[in-house]
């Protein structure tokens, strides 16, 4: 069946009620139903009064296929602070620290306790996950004031679960979830009560459940790559993970793509290749290099490097790169009461184990220049730690820096 049949998007009835926004917002930080975020973004005054149309939104007769102008969007070049969200059991927060100075701001503005920071031109969005299903806007010019909140809860009662957000460039927003089978289609430009102006339906790339798992998404110019997990409900794959090209201008999947395959499985996390501004490195239960533009899968860090180690299937948890080719792998222990960083160097040597005893729910691992920077939520260590990177094992050199709360997630900013 040609795919262009298989997606759509019902712009014209996905307002408030079908699109299962709720515009309940915390007063306590002075939102009010028209609040978006966005009062100062130059390009949203030709819409933010208009109808919801499909036109407005989708063009029409868009190529097939996509051809990659220009570089991905992954990091942000330059970074000079670290943002992070910290939760416990019952409560969370974001905050952000000074790389130069080493000094926290903790928090800043009340989040939830499963929430992941992500940044776009100036702004912070922070995407409230699993039974939370929504979108904050964080100025950080505004000393970090929640200005926007918008709602991602469907109408059927299943947690959309937010996963990833990326941008085209007029700032509509395309949102995986990995609870439903739709790319959200936002419009921050809108009020939270019609921000969420769309679906893009991907239920074609899903396995038996009708849930194609999205969770990461890469934007290249006007194409967006999206992680589809096809997981059974004890999180094993049902065959191989993929990345799906999306047109974002066409809001579908390109028709005469197909998907590309990863080696392995549970993709975690996304970064820059620095050998390829159209490309990006993916971990799975590997390190996988991916180019978009030449539509190939390699491994740069196969599985079978990291076994050697004991380290296998759901243990690895993030990594960065140094500018010297070494890798820094944060991964759980087998017993998962743990999480140790090890340091690959170039080529297929052993891996080494050069930092210990940490502990980590998320993606807490920063490299900015010399310094790694780890979020670490043990027991009387919590809070953020910096290490020199070196020939030598890593020097522990700051911290633990307080985040109020246990650091969840962090994330390097301008």
């Amino acid at each position: 069946m040609n795919r262009a049949t298989s997606y759509g998007i019902a712009l014209s009835a996905c307002l408030a009620a079908a699109c299962g926004v709720n515009n309940t917002l915390d007063q306590g930080d002075g939102l009010g139903p028209q609040s978006t975020g966005f009062e100062n973004v130059a390009v949203c005054a030709s819409r933010r009064h208009l109808p919801v149309t499909r036109e407005l939104y989708c063009e029409t007769d868009r190529p097939r296929s996509y051809t990659l102008n220009g570089a991905c969007h992954i990091e942000e070049a330059n970074p000079t602070r670290l943002l992070f969200t910290a939760d416990d059991t019952g409560t969370g927060s974001v905050g952000v620290s000074n790389i130069a100075t080493r000094t926290v701001q903790a928090d800043l503005v009340r989040s939830e306790i499963d929430s992941l920071p992500f940044y776009h031109n100036g702004l912070v969005f922070v995407l409230h996950r699993y039974g939370f299903d929504r979108i904050d806007i964080i100025d950080p010019a505004r000393n970090f004031a929640r200005v926007g909140q918008h709602s991602l809860r469907r109408p059927d009662g299943v947690s959309s679960n937010p996963h990833g957000i990326a941008f085209r460039d007029d700032w509509v927003a395309l949102v995986t979830e990995f609870g439903s089978g739709d790319l959200a289609l936002m419009d921050f430009c809108r009020p939270p009560a019609d921000s969420h102006v769309g679906d893009i339906d991907l239920r074609a790339y899903a396995d038996g459940d009708g849930r194609p798992e999205m969770s990461l998404i890469v934007a290249c110019g006007d194409t967006f790559f999206v992680t589809i997990q096809r997981l059974t409900p004890t999180f094993d794959p049902t065959d191989a993970e993929r990345i799906v090209a999306v047109d974002g201008r066409g809001c579908t999947a390109y028709p005469d793509e197909e998907p590309l395959l990863f080696g392995g499985f549970l993709a975690r996390q996304v970064r820059k290749d620095p050998t390829n501004e159209q490309g990006a490195l993916f971990l799975t239960t590997g390190i996988e290099r991916v180019d978009f533009a030449g539509r190939t899968v390699t491994w740069l860090v196969p599985p079978e490097r990291l076994a050697r180690v004991g380290i296998t299937r759901f243990q690895p948890q993030s990594f960065d790169l140094h500018s010297s080719g070494d890798i820094y792998l944060a991964a759980y222990r087998e017993d998962f009461s743990a999480v140790d960083i090890w340091r690959l160097r170039p080529g297929d040597a052993l891996p080494q184990r050069v930092i210990v005893g940490l502990e980590a729910r998320e993606r807490t691992l920063e490299i900015v220049g010399d310094e790694l920077w780890f979020g670490n939520t043990r027991r009387g260590a919590e809070g953020l730690h910096v290490y020199r990177l070196g020939d030598g094992d890593p020097v522990h050199v700051a911290g633990p820096l307080r985040t109020g709360l246990p650091p969840k997630s962090i994330m390097a900013i301008p």
